[in-house]
């Protein structure tokens, strides 16, 4: 006999309902714990009220997220997505990772030049 088919449990790394978009940007389940999220990006998510990276995103901006609520945790910003369900509560959250770039280092002084100029 054969098994057809993947078998997982709860070793498995894969956290079902992730999807890699690339530059540093995943889709989460709004389900999704927090230190799961943490895992992902290594990170330290100093959170204890919240389990879920919904219910983080709903204590950072401090009220009921909509599609397009965003906050930044941890050096993530999360964005709301997706709703879903009779309750129209968040099921998807977009996570990227915070990069300051050359633009938003601050700029340096021009130096003048050895005659003054």
């Amino acid at each position: 006999e054969e098994i057809v088919g993947a078998i997982s449990d709860e070793h498995d790394r894969e956290t079902p309902g992730v999807e890699d978009l690339g530059g540093s940007t995943f889709r989460v389940p709004a389900s999704m714990d927090i230190g799961d999220l943490a895992e992902l990006f290594d990170v330290t998510i100093g959170e204890e009220d919240v389990d879920t990276v919904g219910g983080l995103l709903t204590k950072a901006i401090g009220r009921v997220p909509i599609v397009g609520s965003r906050a930044t945790v941890a050096g993530l910003s999360l964005t709301a997505e997706r709703m879903a369900g009779r309750r129209h509560r968040v099921a998807s959250v977009l996570v990227h990772r915070e990069v300051l770039d050359d633009r938003d280092a601050p700029l340096e002084p021009e130096r003048e030049d050895v005659h003054g100029h």
